[in-house]
């Protein structure tokens, strides 16, 4: 079975696909202080002995939530000798959008969004963000309720297929002995 793993946009997932791509479980969460429960209940029900594949976003996230997808996938290659597929959001978000003319921001603390600059990431502040794209359709699905106000142009995406979009381009992803975490800010 294939694994995959989001703890870095809301809403926080994981799902299990067969080998064929077909998504068996799918699990979601809203409630980021919750990502090792949510995790440790889905886990202690599955034999991770047939995990085939493992993958997960790596950030940008909360550092809480993504030390909770790491210390997860990491046990997880480390029980079943697999490598770990990653992806930043922002290139999740881009390859879901599928148009050039619409920007990637996602979700920062404070009033911050990130904004993707070719293959950079950019904080701004909300002012700076309405400036910055006052023209252009942005999207915001990513986005809390009071930050998706300050764009002009929002636009919105269907994120019912996600999981699958995911694991198709995870698969697409050099696999790695371990999961490097894209934080916000830099760990002590």
């Amino acid at each position: 079975m294939k694994f995959i793993l989001n703890t870095a946009i809301d809403p926080h997932f994981c799902a299990l696909f067969d080998e064929k791509n077909v998504r068996i479980f799918y699990h979601e969460w809203n409630d980021r202080r919750r990502d090792g429960k949510e995790l440790w209940e889905f886990l202690k029900n599955q034999d991770v002995s047939t995990f085939t594949f493992l993958g997960g976003v790596s950030g940008p996230g909360g550092f809480s939530s993504l030390r909770a997808g790491a210390g997860v996938l990491n046990s997880l290659a480390f029980t079943t000798n697999l490598s770990i597929h990653s992806l930043r959001a922002d290139f999740l978000q881009k390859a879901l959008l599928k148009e050039e003319a619409v920007e990637v921001v996602l979700n920062s603390f404070g009033d911050g969004v990130w904004i993707q600059n070719g293959t950079e990431l950019i904080r701004k502040k909300g002012e700076d963000v309405q400036q910055y794209f006052s023209h252009k359709p942005v999207c915001v699905s990513w986005l809390p309720e009071e930050k998706q106000k300050i764009f002009s142009n929002p636009f919105f995406i269907n994120m019912d297929n996600a999981p699958e979009f995911l694991l198709s381009l995870l698969e697409k992803e050099p696999g790695h002995p371990q999961f490097i975490t894209d934080y916000e800010v830099p760990p002590v």
